[in-house]
């Protein structure tokens, strides 16, 4: 049996903001299954949720629908300078993986946003 390489997510640090929008903080860590969220900074993160098994079996088919791990390293639109930059750090079995964007997405972006959203009860865009 394979496999598949989301199951073996264990932290995910992500980050999304611009000027005008305020920036947004969040991780999720899988060995305590919780997760944090911050308005304020990536070291003011307050806690928020505890996941229960089937919540962190959801997030995990979530993740493989929109192919996080095979995400590009850079999605960079260099004709804008202001606007949203967003990044994700992931933890694949203590080997990190950066995803970095400015005005540029991936594809199943707007996926994404809604499951992390859902998951922080927060809107996340």
């Amino acid at each position: 049996m394979i496999v598949h390489e989301a199951s073996k997510i264990k932290n995910i640090k992500g980050y999304l903001g611009g000027y005008f929008q305020g920036h947004q903080y969040f991780e999720i860590n899988w060995l305590s299954s919780e997760v944090f969220y911050s308005r304020e900074g990536e070291y003011r993160l307050d806690l928020v949720k505890i996941l229960n098994k089937n919540q962190i079996n959801k997030l995990n088919e979530d993740l493989k629908k929109v192919n996080i791990l095979t995400w590009k390293r850079k999605y960079i639109d260099q004709y804008i300078l202001d606007g949203t930059q967003w990044s994700l750090t992931i933890d694949v079995n203590g080997r990190k993986r950066e995803k970095i964007g400015s005005n540029m997405y991936p594809k199943e972006w707007k996926l994404y946003c809604k499951i992390i959203s859902n998951l922080l009860r927060k809107d996340f865009r």
